[in-house]
């Protein structure tokens, strides 16, 4: 899996970061089949709840991508 560097949505629907495409990462964060620990760090307004983050996750074909949010708000 290879995520880049993924900005933060916020329940405002606001895109807090800049977004890294994933096919420029030189190695995937994760093996084929395996788990990985990561962090991102991008700076939101105090008020501002409910976060997601876009995963892009590569299909079976070099370079295509297809993404999820995911609820992040608890982490």
């Amino acid at each position: 899996m290879h995520i880049g560097t993924p900005p933060v949505i916020g329940a405002d629907g606001i895109l807090y970061g800049f977004y890294e495409t994933p096919d420029i990462v030189s190695v995937p964060i994760t093996p084929a089949a395996g788990e990985a620990e990561w962090t991102t760090e991008v700076s939101v307004p105090k008020d501002v709840k409910d976060f997601y983050i876009m995963l892009s996750v590569e299909t079976g074909k070099a370079r295509l991508f297809e993404n999820y949010a995911v609820d992040i708000t608890d982490k």
